[in-house]
């Protein structure tokens, strides 16, 4: 189970029937998957597709996850300019995969730097805030898999915010070349008290959908694994 299922099931049983058990083209009926959703439209039916991936919000959040993975000079300037501004961690899109009690949990961490044990997450959006990183179970999750897979606790975690806004007349949010930067911490208390809630999902969603499959971005046994794209099937 990955943090977005956790999330939506959390938020809504009903929704994430729709989006995982599994997602359906309303068209065709043909099973969808990410790059449909990112394309916006279906590989069957070539239909538009409705997800959290065609919101305009999520777009400029890719486009920003993007950079960061490849970390190639990009032509959009405001890119390139946070390419050059944001702070650098050894690892970026880490994944991690960790099982335990019959259950595997997964997660990619946007930064990671093992010696220092520090966790770099980079959130778009508006409103985040000092309280806001300190309530965001996003890093619970995170603290969870690190202690599962090292047997401590990250040690650091910083919340990396660029700020986005709408201007009239624009079709996507425009990013407005600041960030912020929210130091945060979870416990061990925090990462147990995510497993009990992460088992109790877990358990519900078996008994709602049936097995659950890691989505997309996610392979191999416990311990750190790499990234893939699901061919379509």
């Amino acid at each position: 189970m990955s943090w977005s299922q956790f999330e939506k099931w959390t938020g809504s049983p009903n929704e994430y029937v729709k989006h995982y058990c599994p997602p359906q083209c309303r068209s065709c009926g043909d099973i969808l998957w990410r790059p449909d959703w990112e394309s916006g439209e279906c590989h069957t039916c070539f239909q538009p597709v409705i997800s959290e991936w065609t919101n305009p919000a999520m777009q400029i959040g890719l486009r920003v996850a993007d950079m960061l993975e490849t970390d190639e000079p990009q032509r959009d300037p405001m890119l390139e300019h946070y390419r050059n501004i944001l702070p650098k961690y050894p690892h970026r899109e880490f994944a991690i995969k960790v099982d335990f009690a019959g259950m595997s949990f997964a997660g990619k961490l946007d930064g990671w730097n093992p010696r220092g044990m520090h966790i770099g997450e980079y959130k778009t959006g508006k409103d985040w805030s000092q309280k806001r990183a300190d309530e965001h179970r996003q890093l619970d999750f995170y603290q969870l898999l690190v202690w599962r897979l090292y047997g401590k606790l990250a040690e650091r975690i910083t919340l990396h915010w660029m700020p986005t806004r709408f201007n009239f007349g624009a079709m996507l949010p425009e990013l407005t070349g600041a960030v912020e930067n929210f130091e945060t911490m979870r416990s061990k208390a925090d990462a147990m008290q995510m497993a009990a809630d992460g088992t109790n999902a877990y358990q519900a969603i078996g008994e709602r959908c049936g097995a659950i499959d890691i989505p997309y971005g996610y392979i191999g046994n416990a311990g750190v694994i790499h990234r893939q794209r699901t061919a379509k099937r």
